[in-house]
C-alpha cells in the first residue's frame, strides 16, 4: 500500500457562519470557525454532472455531454451534545437564527491535509434509538460550491 493513503482518524469538521471573500484556500482560511464535537462518520462527497443525451437516428450513436453540475450532500452523523457550540451552529443553521445563511466548512487532517466548502445546512435529526445506543443526531449540508483541497503542511 502506498504511504501516501491515510486514514480519517483525526479528521475534525469546522463550520463557520460566514463565506469567503474569495473562493480559495486563502479566503476560506481568513474564517473564524468552530469546531463540530463528536462527528462519527463524513459520507462521500463531491460533484456529479447530469449528462444529457441525444440519439441521432441516422448513426443510432448516443451523444453524450455534461449538463448541470452538483456537488452534493453530506449526511454528517454526531454523537448529539447539545453544549457543543459547533453543533449550535448547526442546528441554528437549519432552523434557527441563521437557517437561511450560507455556511463555511472545513475538514482537516493533519496528515491528509484540508477540504473547504460552503454549504446550506438542509437538516438536524435526533436520533435517540434504543436502549444500547449512543444519542446520536445527523445533518445534512448541501454543498453549494466546489470544495477546495489543501495539501496537509510538511
Amino acid at each position: 500500500m502506498s504511504e501516501n493513503v491515510k486514514i480519517s482518524v483525526g479528521t475534525e469538521l469546522h463550520v463557520a457562519v460566514a463565506v469567503p471573500d474569495t473562493y480559495d484556500a486563502t479566503g476560506f482560511a481568513d474564517l473564524e470557525y468552530t469546531e463540530v464535537g463528536e462527528v462519527s462518520n463524513i459520507p462521500t462527497f463531491g460533484g456529479t454532472a447530469q449528462i444529457a443525451e441525444f440519439i441521432p437516428i441516422k448513426t443510432g450513436v448516443v451523444n453524450k455531454r455534461k449538463g448541470s453540475i452538483n456537488y452534493g450532500s453530506a449526511n454528517i452523523n454526531l454523537a448529539n451534545v447539545i453544549s457543543d457550540d459547533g453543533q449550535e451552529i448547526m442546528r441554528d443553521g437549519f432552523d434557527g437564527t441563521n437557517r437561511n445563511e450560507v455556511h463555511s466548512i472545513k475538514l482537516y487532517n493533519e496528515e491528509i491535509g484540508t477540504v473547504y466548502f460552503t454549504a446550506m445546512i438542509s437538516s438536524w435529526q435526533y436520533n435517540y434509538g434504543d436502549a444500547n445506543t449512543i444519542n446520536l443526531a445527523e445533518s445534512v449540508l448541501e454543498l453549494t460550491n466546489k470544495p477546495v483541497p489543501v495539501e496537509p503542511a510538511t
